[in-house]
Formats: C-alpha cells, sequence, structure tokens
C-alpha cells in the first residue's frame, strides 16, 4: 500500500455561550480525526472515528441548544505523531497568554476568551466502559 503526504488542518469553530455573565469563560472540547495501523492495509479508521463522531454530534446539539459557557470546538490531525495538531492549538494558547499578539482568525476569535478546561475525547469501540482520566500533562 502506497503512503502519500498530505497536510491535514486543525478545525475550530465556536459557540457562543448564552450566560451575559460570563462572556469570556469558555471550555475547549477537542477531538482527533487520524487514525493508525501498523498493517496499512487494514486501517479503516473505525475506532479512531469513535471519539470525532462523538464530537460532531456534540457539536449539533450545542448550535441547538445553546450553552452557558462558550464551548471551543477543536478537532486536529496527528494524534499519533505526539498530539501534534493539539500540540500546536496548545501552543497558540499558549502564546496568546504571554501576550503575543493575534494575527490569524482563529486567534482573534479566541483573544478574549478565558480557557478554564480543555477536554479531550479519545474515545474507543473496545468496550461499554467509560472513564474520565488524567493522564498527564503532555503539552
Amino acid at each position: 500500500m502506497d503512503g502519500r503526504e498530505v497536510e491535514a488542518p486543525t478545525l475550530g469553530a465556536v459557540v457562543p455561550g448564552t450566560d451575559p455573565g460570563r462572556p469570556q469563560e469558555a471550555v475547549v472540547l477537542a477531538s482527533y480525526y487520524d487514525a493508525i495501523s501498523p498493517v496499512p492495509a487494514r486501517a479503516p479508521g473505525a475506532d479512531q472515528a469513535c471519539g470525532v463522531a462523538v464530537w460532531l454530534e456534540l457539536a449539533r446539539r450545542l448550535l441547538e441548544d445553546p450553552p452557558a459557557r462558550t464551548v471551543v470546538l477543536v478537532t486536529a490531525p496527528g494524534h499519533f505523531q505526539a498530539l501534534a495538531g493539539m500540540r500546536d492549538f496548545v501552543d497558540l494558547l499558549r502564546r496568546q497568554a504571554d501576550g503575543e499578539a493575534p494575527t490569524t482568525a482563529l486567534q482573534k476569535r479566541l483573544a478574549p476568551l478565558r480557557i478554564g478546561a480543555v477536554l479531550c475525547l479519545d474515545l474507543s469501540s473496545g468496550g461499554a466502559a467509560i472513564a474520565l482520566q488524567q493522564a498527564g500533562t503532555p503539552y
């Protein structure tokens, strides 16, 4: 099976919160959309697609019924390259917190927000159990 190099962007959207007393409070809801397999010919990506499938459904529901706090939706590539896409996104947030002036549309949209939490969906179809896990700080 031949491979090819492609550029995969990090995708983002902002669902504004409805509470006028919390206009700058935000939560990031993240997933990844790439897949990997030790056997390239057998890499349908179905298991890895669980997280982004739930992320898309949550995005739909948040748009139908906006939450009190703003939700930043991010899905990134590079999960299996040491979280490359999310590392880039967190680096963008860090540079902004350090006072770097926003230059992209995403940076400008995120500039007034205070990110209180980053929740990453890393789901599997391999079992029925659900767990909240803090594995450390890979960023």
